[in-house]
């Protein structure tokens, strides 16, 4: 994590008087270091923000208008800040996050609630100045939606060994005491998990 402080100052003389107008920001950058690119771009923000910020003093003291001459002074200053045990939390978290697992996976690797999760990831998002895409959103592109898989992703393996053995979806229901429609979810998920097409069910049943 990187603190930044960027302080900015300007005087406006007039008439031989001088007026000091000046804004100091500070804030945190949760970014990788070894992205200096997404760094320099988070303390361009802030920079902006000081710059506005001074701009809007200087206008509300109606002095912009009578301005004779103007000096500006201006300082930002980074420090690297040893990450504690929170800022350690938000940065596994959001790795794992981007990588699509699911947050009852982050919960158990940082051996925290899902609630405090959610809270973390919150966190996260709001440092960034970014919005938390919707969980259930999020959900639907997981792999891996629940703690304990489906009974159709836990037995695919066992669906395909008879799939290949050319068994009807009928029979290989009959096979493992399963409904007919855990097969077909069965044998699609298989495929979808590799990266290969879907098989046409009623195409293969004519070549059975």
């Amino acid at each position: 994590m990187l603190k930044v402080n960027v302080g900015m100052s300007r005087k406006i003389s007039r008439d031989y008087n001088s007026t000091g107008f000046s804004v100091n920001l500070e804030g945190e950058i949760l970014a990788n270091l070894d992205d200096p690119e997404a760094i320099v771009e988070r303390v361009k923000e802030f920079y902006d923000l000081a710059e506005e910020s001074l701009a809007q003093q200087i206008e509300r003291s109606g002095t912009s208008s009578t301005i004779e001459s103007a000096d500006q002074g201006q300082e930002i200053v980074i420090d690297f800040i040893q990450p504690d045990e929170k800022d350690q939390q938000r940065e596994i978290a959001k790795k794992m996050y981007d990588a699509k697992e699911p947050e009852f996976k982050i919960a158990e690797t940082l051996g925290v609630s899902r609630s405090r999760v959610t809270h973390i990831l919150d966190e996260v998002f709001e440092l960034l100045g970014e919005e938390k895409p919707d969980g259930r959103t999020r959900r639907s592109t997981l792999d891996v939606k629940h703690k304990e898989p489906p009974l159709y992703q836990s037995i695919a393996d066992d669906v395909m060994k008879l799939y290949d053995q050319r068994l009807l979806l009928g029979q290989i229901a009959d096979a493992l005491e399963i409904d007919r429609n855990t097969v077909t979810s069965s044998v699609k998920f298989w495929h979808e998990q590799r990266g290969l097409p879907v098989p046409d069910g009623r195409t293969r049943k004519i070549y059975l």
